[in-house]
C-alpha cells in the first residue's frame, strides 16, 4: 500500500423516496378554543364575584358584631347599676326604717321562739278529716256555745 492517502470520493446524498400521500397539515378543532376561553372567563368572573360577595358579608357581620358588643357593654353597666341599687335596698337599716315608718311595725320587746314537736305534728294530722270522710261533727261541737 502506498503512503499517500487515497482520495476520497464524495458520497452521493440519498434522495428521499417519493411520498405517496398528499401534503397534510395539522388543523385545530373548529370553535373549541373559543368555548374553553368563554368557560374559563365565566368561571373566573364567578369566583371573583363570590370573593367580593363573601367579603361584603364579612364586613356586614363585623359591623353587626361591633354593634352587639357596644350593646353588651351598655347592658353590663346597667346591670352593675341595678346591682348597686339592690344592695342598697337590701340593707338592714333601710328595711328597719321602711318597716317602722311605712308599715307601722315596731321591734318586739320580748322575742319568742316556737318549736314544733313531732308528736304535735302527728296529732294534728290525725285530727284532720280525710277527704272521703264526711262524718257529722261530734255532739256539743259547733254553734250554740
Amino acid at each position: 500500500m502506498s503512503a499517500l492517502p487515497a482520495a476520497r470520493r464524495p458520497r452521493p446524498h440519498p434522495t428521499p423516496p417519493p411520498d405517496p400521500r398528499p401534503d397534510l397539515r395539522v388543523v385545530s378543532a373548529p370553535g373549541r378554543a373559543g368555548r374553553y376561553a368563554v368557560v374559563l372567563t365565566l368561571l373566573g368572573a364567578t369566583g371573583i364575584f363570590g370573593c367580593v360577595a363573601l367579603n361584603a358579608l364579612a364586613a356586614e357581620e363585623a359591623f353587626a358584631s361591633r354593634t352587639l358588643e357596644a350593646e353588651v357593654a351598655e347592658l353590663s353597666l346597667r346591670y352593675d347599676e341595678l346591682t348597686v341599687d339592690v344592695a342598697a335596698l337590701e340593707a338592714p337599716q333601710r328595711i328597719r326604717r321602711v318597716a317602722h315608718s311605712d308599715l307601722g311595725m315596731v321591734p318586739a320587746s320580748r322575742p319568742v321562739f316556737l318549736t314544733v314537736d313531732d308528736r304535735v305534728r302527728a296529732a294534728s294530722r290525725a285530727s284532720r278529716p280525710r277527704p272521703g270522710n264526711l262524718a257529722a261533727p261530734p255532739a256539743g261541737a259547733g254553734a250554740g256555745g
